[in-house]
């Protein structure tokens, strides 16, 4: 076992669907170690200058020259990039190509690979050497390999499976790329999520043991149930069991929590809570540390993210470390030159996610702005397509935000539990105000990243109306020519926080859903609930 002289204390930057705002992705990094960060796991996606396929470089990803300054800012911060190319699924971003599409798994799933393909394999390994030749310093090199859902559904690939099981099938493929990366001087890492069904058949993979597993678990928190319903702190089957598990069989590990799942807001409490839960865990059992997963499908943008990061440097430093609502408002203020009484608060309240069930179409409905498991309500097929294809397509004008919005509304009105509904939002509508109007306070005394504090206010808001809109398409209250008059109003404020976040595509991406399909939907006319 190879065991790294430093304790990683990471964060993921996610470049799938929009790409940050360059600029301030570079003072992004040059933040980080004073939050205590050390490294950052970088996924590329579309946004890195592939030469040999350049049809995959996005109109706004990086330049050869913007990616060597960007690797140059994390160096001089004193940065270890980690570079992520996925090697089995979640490859959309190019087999979705049609050039690509004899790579496919099966002709309808751009998000899987074929590894009975030897041609595919060339065409991982031919990414990966591109990837590895910008980063000739890195440690590490990750490739993936999580969410094989589809694995076995072509006719090799199924007799493979059929023969030896889909896991060895995965750690086959996985083993030839983990080698290849070797060779270039880089220990390999995966996410461990192939193994959760079976975590003691590590040992009989044949995996090269300098491979790192990135164990990941968003809801383990203290003790309370992970994936499964099992016990996540002490059950064998649960998942700090299986870092033990991975540890007896020689492996390395890093610990991986995630600190962005929300609506605009990271569901607060949780995300804290995860990342303390790992970092105790990482401890315990020895692990290299911790890389705290932010996933751009949740199209929070990073500078909402800071507290987290932040508290994510200060476990790695005591994975002990009191995070309750006083280190909290201390952080704030240092952040913000101001006081922040209250506002820890003010974002547990805003952080509320809300789902509400729709069995036929495999997922729920998120009406506060917008959430992504909503495309299930864009794909014909529903949540068997959305995960075949992607949660987008590769042309995002195909998605129609409104009639999505319009059509969550419209399941929702027909869900069964019509009371417990109307109960949650009235709850929400009752806290919503405070927690709004405490985030405008602190960006009207902000002295310091007054913009990020705007920012902060303008998505309170969004998120506040959002509620009040979705509460008067359910049941008709308000009225909507002045809840459209205050929509207009947040537009031009909401257009200025986007820039700060993201290119000029990205940004018209979530304008477009986020604002448009409630301001269409009062446009409308809506019927009362």
């Amino acid at each position: 076992m190879m065991t790294a002289a430093r304790r990683v204390s990471g964060i993921h930057l996610d470049l799938k669907y929009t790409m940050p705002n360059k600029q301030r992705l570079l003072r992004w990094l040059e933040r980080l170690p004073g939050w205590g960060i050390d490294t950052v796991l970088v996924e590329y996606e579309d946004k890195f200058p592939y030469a040999a396929y350049p049809f995959l470089r996005h109109p706004e990803g990086f330049t050869p020259e913007e990616l060597t300054a960007f690797l140059r800012t994390a160096r001089e911060c004193g940065l270890h990039v980690i570079p992520l190319v996925p090697s089995l699924s979640h490859l959309e971003f190019a087999l979705a190509h049609e050039e690509l599409a004899a790579l496919r798994e099966a002709p309808d799933i751009p998000t899987m690979l074929c590894p009975s393909r030897p041609e595919a394999v060339r065409f991982v390994k031919t990414l990966c050497r591109e990837v590895l030749d910008a980063h000739p310093d890195a440690e590490f090199f990750h490739l993936g390999g999580d969410e094989a859902w589809f694995l076995g559904t072509c006719p090799a690939c199924a007799a493979r499976a059929g023969r030896d099981g889909a896991l060895r099938v995965w750690a086959e493929h996985e083993r030839e790329l983990m080698e290849f990366v070797l060779a270039h001087g880089k220990r390999p890492i995966v996410w461990d999520d192939a193994l959760w069904q079976t975590p003691d058949a590590i040992g009989s993979l044949g995996l090269p043991s300098e491979t790192v597993l990135h164990v990941w678990d968003y809801h383990v928190a203290g003790g309370k149930a992970g994936h499964g319903g099992q016990d996540a702190e002490l059950g064998a089957g649960g998942t700090l069991g299986r870092v033990d598990v991975y540890r007896r069989a020689g492996f390395d590990c890093l610990a991986g929590p995630c600190c962005n799942i929300g609506q605009l807001f990271p569901r607060h409490t949780l995300s804290l809570r995860n990342a303390q839960a790992w970092a105790r865990k990482a401890r315990a059992a020895g692990m290299l540390g911790t890389i705290n997963t932010a996933w751009a499908v949740f199209h929070i943008p990073l500078e909402i993210l800071g507290l987290y990061v932040a508290a994510t440097g200060e476990l790695g430093r005591d994975p002990d470390a009191n995070l309750d609502a006083a280190w909290q408002t201390r952080w704030l203020e240092r952040e913000f030159g101001c006081a922040a009484e209250g506002l820890p608060e003010a974002l547990e309240v805003l952080s509320a996610g809300w789902e509400i069930p729709m069995p036929a179409y495999g997922r729920p409905f998120t009406p506060l702005v917008y959430g992504y498991m909503n495309m299930v309500l864009h794909y014909p097929g529903r949540q068997d397509e959305r995960r075949r294809r992607g949660s987008y397509p590769l042309d995002w004008r195909e998605v129609d935000f409104r009639a999505v919005y319009r059509k969550g509304v419209e399941e929702a009105r027909q869900c069964p539990e019509q009371n417990k509904m109307r109960e949650t939002l009235d709850r929400k509508l009752a806290a919503f105000p405070a927690a709004a109007a405490a985030v405008r306070g602190l960006a009207e005394r902000a002295t310091r990243h007054r913009d990020e504090a705007a920012m902060l206010a303008v998505l309170a808001d969004l998120k506040y109306i959002g509620l009040r809109v979705f509460g008067h398409l359910l049941r008709g209250e308000g009225n909507a020519a002045d809840l459209n008059r205050e929509l207009g109003a947040l537009d031009g404020p909401l257009r200025s926080a986007l820039a700060q976040a993201w290119e000029p595509e990205g940004r018209e991406r979530m304008r477009r859903a986020f604002w448009e399909p409630m301001a269409a939907a009062l446009g409308a006319g809506a019927v009362k609930g």
